[in-house]
């Protein structure tokens, strides 16, 4: 499960895998209501249907994928903690979870990241770093950090 994180896996992920999934992470997140749109439904001719992820703790859905992935983390991997680069949602998403699996977490943000996201993040217990003028500087310094 965890090979699944990597951005340059292009296997599709199975309807089995997204239950899967879904259990694992039940009790970590906050189940959010998908209403139908009348506004853009009408426009586009379609059903649309908007999950209300600004529900989630941190305000973004992002809190499904790291959530699922620490939960998959082994005890060996969950005691060294993790890394990552973000600039944003992530991050959030990264720092809120790992306070709450007490697994050491680590964001590498670039300089421009904004002020409330690198304050909240340090605020659920994440270790900030500060690096880089732009994204990809604070990606190359986060595997230099796991090295």
């Amino acid at each position: 499960m965890v090979s699944r994180m990597n951005t340059t896996d292009n296997q599709l992920v199975s309807y089995q895998e997204i239950l899967a999934a879904q259990q694992a992470i039940r009790d970590r997140i906050v189940y959010t209501p998908c209403p139908r749109s009348y506004l853009l439904s009408e426009h586009l001719g379609c059903n649309v249907y908007c999950k209300l992820d600004y529900l989630q703790h941190t305000g973004s859905f992002k809190e499904r994928g790291v959530a699922n992935a620490l939960i998959h983390l082994d005890q060996r991997h969950r005691n060294r903690g993790v890394i990552a680069a973000s600039a944003g949602n992530h991050a959030l998403a990264l720092a809120y979870h790992g306070k709450q699996m007490q697994i050491p977490v680590t964001v590498v943000m670039p300089v421009f990241a904004p002020l409330i996201k690198v304050d909240t993040c340090r605020r659920l217990g994440a270790e900030i770093v500060q690096h880089g003028a732009s994204f990809d500087q604070a990606v190359e310094h986060a595997k230099q950090l796991c090295k």
